[in-house]
């Protein structure tokens, strides 16, 4: 059936793509030395590319912003890109902000 669709194969869901980007933080960015932190959210999410089925994604992200909010709580922000194997146009952009407690 996704054969006959427009996009001509089975496609993953922008926010099972989205979902994939706890697991690749995890595994590309710097861990603050602090006693926990919050996936505080999004301000910006852009599904810019469908994800066809068998493509490999990787991740990138840029710090964008990082505050301290008060005495041993700080606010980041980072650019967070889904790019696709083989693909000039990415599958998402999002600015993802985390709260550090420490």
């Amino acid at each position: 059936m996704a054969k006959a669709t427009p996009l001509g194969s089975t496609v993953a869901h922008g926010f099972l793509t989205l979902s994939l980007l706890s697991a690749m933080a995890e595994n590309a960015l710097d861990k603050p030395e602090v006693q926990f932190a919050v996936n505080y959210g999004f301000d910006k999410i852009r599904f810019l590319n469908f994800v066809k089925s068998g493509k490999r994604v990787r991740g990138r992200f840029k710090l964008l912003e990082l505050a301290e909010k008060r005495p041993g709580q700080w606010q980041g922000k980072f650019e967070a890109t889904v790019e696709i194997e083989d693909e000039a146009k990415p599958a998402l952009s999002a600015e993802w902000i985390f709260q550090y407690f420490g």
